[in-house]
């Protein structure tokens, strides 16, 4: 059972290696009862969820947490969650970890934005391996990431 407290940032517990490994996913939110729904959802279907409240906070634990697959809010409050999209696709360690999209704007007009914009060193940006609108509903979210993570 995931324990919340306001001043507690869930890390998913203990680490474990090998055949009964959970795989890693790293949710970038700010929105605590996102945060709190999300943690909950992924720990109950076996996945070790990693909150990060910023999108500088999601890069920083990318890179010593290994995670199998990243759900961004791409709309995350003072930061830009397509920004580090860009990063993550960009990055030669990370940019085959899949990401999963969250947003209140519909998909079409979000990958419209994304390939009109976001292009690094003159090459497109691949689009997101899935993009989910919120609220998000548990059943498509779980199918998508049992879909990236799991095959």
């Amino acid at each position: 059972m995931v324990q919340w407290r306001q001043d507690y940032r869930f890390s998913g517990g203990v680490t474990v290696t090998g055949e009964n490994a959970k795989p890693r996913i790293i949710i970038v939110e700010d929105d605590p009862d996102m945060q709190m729904f999300l943690a909950t959802l992924l720990q109950e279907h076996g996945f070790d969820p990693i909150i990060a409240g910023s999108t500088a906070e999601g890069l920083e634990l990318a890179k010593d947490r290994n995670p199998s697959c990243f759900i961004v809010n791409a709309m995350v409050p003072a930061e830009d969650g397509v920004s580090m999209y860009v990063n993550l696709k960009c990055d030669d360690r990370l940019k085959t970890v899949p990401v999963i999209i969250l947003s209140t704007i519909e998909r079409r007009i979000f990958l419209n934005y994304h390939k009109i914009h976001h292009t690094q060193d003159g090459t497109r940006v691949p689009e997101p391996e899935a993009f989910i609108e919120i609220p998000p509903d548990s059943e498509e979210l779980l199918k998508q990431i049992h879909l990236l993570v799991r095959g």
